[in-house]
């Protein structure tokens, strides 16, 4: 979701903030609504498995692919690379359009830790193209993160 001050933003029909159904790569892969090239498609923890699960010929974790990319495997770091490449590439055009203070990088991802976050945050300065940078930081709730802003939005609407 997004956050303006203190504000939830929900948009005019309630989904303002899907930002992970940006289209980043025309006909690229498929997320789980069946849009075709969009960030949670090209980025997420479950497209970064699939990936390298897909050029090894057998199911790998998200956490091996990781463990993997640390110590230097060149096709689990070609596919962490991609990754933060076009999470970067994400980042820099949402600040863009909305040139907020930050981005909040949570869920499954940001418990990989710097390792990865570093990888995104290099892309995204890279994109920003004389913008001011990308400040990227981990959110310090983790994996809860989604249901804690479920709970708040929930709260924010009955009020």
């Amino acid at each position: 979701g997004m956050f303006v001050g203190n504000q939830i933003i929900r948009g005019h029909h309630g989904s303002a903030g899907e930002v992970g159904h940006m289209i980043l790569q025309p006909d690229g892969p498929i997320c789980g609504f069946g849009h075709s090239g969009c960030w949670e498609a090209l980025a997420s923890g479950r497209a970064i498995s699939r990936d390298l699960s897909h050029s090894n010929n057998q199911k790998i974790s998200t956490r091996e692919v990781f463990e993997l990319a640390k110590i230097k495997d060149r096709k689990a770091l070609t596919v962490v690379n991609n990754a933060a490449r076009f999470s970067g590439r994400a980042l820099a055009n949402l600040q863009k359009i909305f040139d907020p203070e930050g981005f909040v990088i949570g869920g499954g991802l940001s418990k990989v830790g710097d390792f990865y976050l570093d990888k995104i945050q290099k892309a995204a300065d890279y994109y920003s193209m004389g913008f001011p940078n990308v400040k990227i930081f981990p959110a310090e709730l983790s994996t809860d993160a989604g249901l804690i802003g479920a709970a708040s939005i929930t709260e924010v609407a009955l009020n």
